[in-house]
């Protein structure tokens, strides 16, 4: 949880601020995996998802952006 929590600091994906007057929380979780590298050896991985029911558009968020990519589309810059 540290090093997943530090690494959105670096990056400047979180900042811990005050809450305004009026809003909410948005609440999340910690999700834990336990993952094999290919040496056989255990990997433990953390990360923290908000939960997104508990938001509102347009208040809690203005926009959203999931890169995707259509596979004709790599095979197009693959060629």
């Amino acid at each position: 949880m540290d090093d997943e929590f530090n690494s959105l600091q670096e990056n400047s994906t979180f900042t811990l601020s005050q809450l305004p007057k009026g809003k909410n929380i948005i609440r999340g979780r910690w999700i834990y995996t336990v993952k094999q590298s290919g040496s056989n050896e255990t990997v433990y991985k953390a990360r923290y998802v908000a939960n997104g029911y508990s938001q509102t558009k347009d208040i809690d968020y203005y926009e959203t952006y999931a890169p995707t990519a259509k596979m004709m589309s790599l095979r197009l810059l693959m060629q």
